[in-house]
C-alpha cells in the first residue's frame, strides 16, 4: 500500500489563497474582467471588455449597447458610486451616469476640438469620488478633470502641458494619466505612461518622481502609514516610492514558495495590486513583495494568465478579475487545502 503524505498549504498571507470561481459558463458577459463595484444595494458590478454585468449572488444582468436607452459602449474600464446613488461607468467611448432607480442612461462624450467646458476624451481610463461627491475622470492623453454633477461644471488640470516639458524628451510619445489614487485632502498620485507622478488640486501643479519603464499601467495603490505608493506595469514591473526616505525604485518579487512549508499569520495591512503575471502581496513596512501564481495542481488556486484588477469589498470578500474569468475569497475565513504529495 503506498503511502501519502499531506501538506496544509493555507490561504493566508503568504500561502495559498482560496480563491471560487465565476466565468461565461455561469452567466458572464466576458471571461476578460477590468473592474469591479459593490455598489449600496449589495449588488456587485462587474466591467468587462464586452459589456457591464450586475450580479447578485446568482444571476447576471448584462449591459450593452442598444439603439435606445442603454451604456454607449461594451468595453469597461471602470466603475463607481457617488452618494446620490448614480453608478459612473468609464468606456472605451464616453462616459456614463446611470440611475438605478428609474434605469436611465445619460452619456457624455467630448464636444469641439478643445475639449472645454465637456468631456475631454471618449477614452475614459479611471474614476474616483470625492468626498464632495464630484468625478475625477482619468481621460486618455487630455486634462485631468473633476466633473460636479450639481454644477454641471468641469474643472481642469493641465496634464498635456507637463507631459511636454524638455526633461520628458526621450520619453515615450504615448502620455498619458492611466490609473490614480487619492494621496491626502488636495492631492492625487497619477500613474501615467511615461511614470508617477502626482498633481496638487489647489496649486493646480504637478511634480514627477520617477519612471525607468515604458508600457501601460496595472494598478497602484498608496498605503498612507508608511506614506508608500506602488506601481505595477503592464510588462511586469513593479515601483515603489517612499515619501519619508524620497526614494523612488523599482522592487523585484519574490515567487511564493510552492508548496508552502508552514503557516503564516495574516498580515491584514498588506497591500494586494494586480499583475500580468499573478497577485502581488506586498508588506508595506518591509516592502517584502511576494509573486502569487496560478498552480496547477491547486484546485482553489488564482487563475492562470495574471491578473488585470483587485477589489476588497466593505464585507472583507476580495475580488479578482483576470483575463479568463473572476477569482473571489472572503479574507475574513482561514480556509486550506490539503494536496496529496
Amino acid at each position: 500500500m503506498g503511502v501519502f503524505f499531506f501538506l496544509l498549504v493555507c490561504n493566508i498571507l503568504p500561502g495559498q489563497y482560496y480563491f471560487s470561481k465565476l466565468s461565461e459558463e455561469n452567466g458572464l458577459s466576458d471571461n476578460r474582467i477590468s473592474c469591479f463595484l459593490k455598489d449600496k444595494s449589495g449588488f456587485i458590478w462587474i466591467g468587462t471588455k464586452n459589456g457591464l454585468n450586475r450580479y447578485d449572488g446568482s444571476e447576471f444582468l448584462l449591459f450593452k449597447p442598444t439603439s435606445g436607452n442603454s451604456i454607449s459602449n461594451e468595453s469597461i474600464n471602470d466603475i463607481v458610486q457617488d452618494s446620490s446613488g448614480n453608478i459612473w461607468v468609464a468606456t472605451f467611448s464616453g462616459l456614463n451616469r446611470y440611475d438605478p432607480i428609474t434605469n436611465r442612461w445619460e452619456t457624455m462624450m467630448p464636444t469641439g476640438s478643445e475639449h472645454k467646458g465637456n468631456l475631454p476624451s471618449y477614452l475614459i481610463w479611471d474614476l474616483e469620488v470625492d468626498e464632495n461627491n464630484c468625478i475625477w475622470i482619468v481621460s486618455d492623453v487630455w486634462d485631468f478633470a473633476m466633473y460636479n454633477p450639481a454644477t454641471k461644471k468641469f474643472t481642469y488640470y493641465d496634464w498635456p502641458e507637463t507631459a511636454q516639458q524638455k526633461q520628458f524628451k526621450s520619453f515615450a510619445h504615448y502620455r498619458s494619466i492611466q490609473k490614480i489614487v487619492r494621496k491626502s485632502k488636495n492631492e492625487w498620485w497619477l500613474a501615467t505612461t511615461i511614470g508617477l507622478f502626482s498633481v496638487d488640486m489647489t496649486s493646480r501643479q504637478f511634480k514627477f518622481f520617477g519612471a525607468g519603464y515604458t508600457g501601460s499601467i496595472m494598478d497602484i495603490q498608496y498605503h498612507s502609514p508608511t506614506n508608500n505608493v506602488f506601481v505595477s506595469i503592464q510588462n511586469g514591473q513593479l515601483f515603489n516610492y517612499n515619501e519619508n526616505e524620497k526614494r523612488y525604485r523599482e522592487i523585484k518579487p519574490v515567487q511564493q514558495l510552492y508548496p508552502a512549508v508552514q503557516r503564516k499569520q495574516l498580515q491584514k495591512s498588506n497591500i494586494l495590486l494586480a499583475s500580468p503575471n499573478g497577485i502581488l502581496d506586498i508588506n508595506p513596512v518591509t516592502k517584502e513583495v511576494t509573486l502569487i501564481e496560478h498552480q496547477p495542481a491547486l484546485p482553489s488556486s488564482i487563475l492562470n494568465g495574471g491578473t488585470n484588477i483587485i477589489y476588497s469589498d466593505h464585507t472583507g470578500v476580495v475580488w479578482v478579475g483576470t483575463n479568463k474569468g473572476i477569482n473571489f475569497y472572503n479574507s475574513h475565513n482561514q480556509v486550506a487545502d490539503f494536496i496529496p504529495l
